[in-house]
């Protein structure tokens, strides 16, 4: 009983060991390249398309502590898509050709936005509504840090974590009547 009891916990481990390896975050040798680009080079399409959707989402739950855990979900949910989205930008570069600064300022503005992003969702899921709330804040910060950095002609969007800003704007199309 006790070889079969062992042999069944080796066969686990060895099978749980060969799922881990074929899970590693680590490419391969053998992954292609293309297979680690990113899908869209543009920023602008993340800054419309993921950023500013997520953080409308975000915005709202950040005002009063969440009273239940649907709450407590929707904030981890979207401090994580924040995270791994400023994830993404450090793998990118600053397309602005006015601002010698910009280019310089991308690798910290954009690591900061990941860094108190994912300080938003650890403190989401540990249900610690004052430094989520604080981490939010640093994170819409950063985030402005780089638009004020990156645009040269006309107005960054500044971002306002608690009031009216440039994400609360919806553009609204007249219906037409036939």
């Amino acid at each position: 009983m006790r070889l079969l009891t062992t042999a069944l916990a080796t066969a686990t481990l060895l099978i749980l060991g060969a799922f881990a390896v074929g899970r590693s975050a680590e490419p391969s040798p053998d992954q292609e390249t293309a297979d680690m680009q990113p899908v869209e080079e543009s920023i602008n399409v993340h800054m419309s398309s993921l950023f500013k959707p997520s953080y409308r989402r975000l915005k709202p739950l950040m005002v009063s502590e969440p009273t239940d855990a649907a709450g407590w979900n929707k904030m981890r949910s979207e401090a994580l898509l924040l995270a791994e989205c400023g994830s993404n930008l450090t793998q990118y570069h600053s397309s602005n050709g006015f601002n010698p600064d910009a280019k310089k300022n991308w690798p910290r503005n954009s690591a900061d936005v990941k860094k108190h992003a994912a300080a938003l969702y650890n403190a989401a899921k540990k249900q610690d509504f004052d430094n989520a709330k604080r981490s939010y804040t640093s994170m819409t910060n950063s985030c402005n840090a780089c638009h004020k950095s990156e645009v040269s002609l006309g107005s960054p969007p500044m971002l306002t974590p608690f009031g009216k800003g440039i994400t609360d704007i919806y553009i609204v199309i007249p219906k037409v009547i036939d």
